[in-house]
């Protein structure tokens, strides 16, 4: 399967952006628009390239590096879930290991990178996690599978298992 790279001019761009805008395809081609855009109405690609205008400002949201201490946790835990039976890299939260509404603060020691998954397990009581994250998200013990009664299945400190 090859690759294509589309490549378009600044000067195409700004062309079919003025007519998706409505200013008028007699006052764009009369702005030295490219000769193939001099038209009385809208080129037939107008519509897909405002889907391509549209869909590039998205990406180029996605692309950015989250910034501030939502950021730096994501990093620090390497853009995967922190829970030690899971690596998955989409559908990231940053969860606070002691809630906030128990006193915890916003400090990265205090948050830890969790799938959407994962996350809304431990708010569900499925998932326990405890302790402070120093280096990585190793540093915390996890408890999965909690039962009605409480116990936990499984429970994870760093790569040592126990039952």
């Amino acid at each position: 399967m090859t690759s294509t790279q589309w490549v378009l001019r600044r000067a195409t761009l700004d062309a079919l952006l003025q007519l998706m805008a409505g200013s008028g395809a007699q006052a764009a081609s009369e702005r030295a628009a490219p000769a193939g855009l001099r038209a009385a109405a809208p080129p037939a690609g107008c519509c897909l390239l405002h889907v391509f205008v549209t869909a590039r400002r998205q990406w180029s949201v996605i692309e950015r590096e989250p910034g501030g201490v939502r950021g730096e946790v994501l990093r620090r835990d390497d853009y995967r879930c922190a829970v030690p039976v899971c690596s998955e890299r989409r559908s990231l939260e940053v969860h606070h290991i002691r809630f906030r509404s128990a006193g915890g603060d916003d400090h990265p020691q205090n948050l830890v990178t969790l799938c959407a998954f994962h996350h809304h397990a431990l708010h569900d009581g499925r998932l326990r996690i405890r302790g402070r994250v120093f280096e990585s998200a190793e540093d915390l013990s996890y408890e999965l599978a909690i039962d009605t009664t409480g116990q936990a299945r499984a429970r994870f400190h760093g790569e040592e298992v126990r039952p």
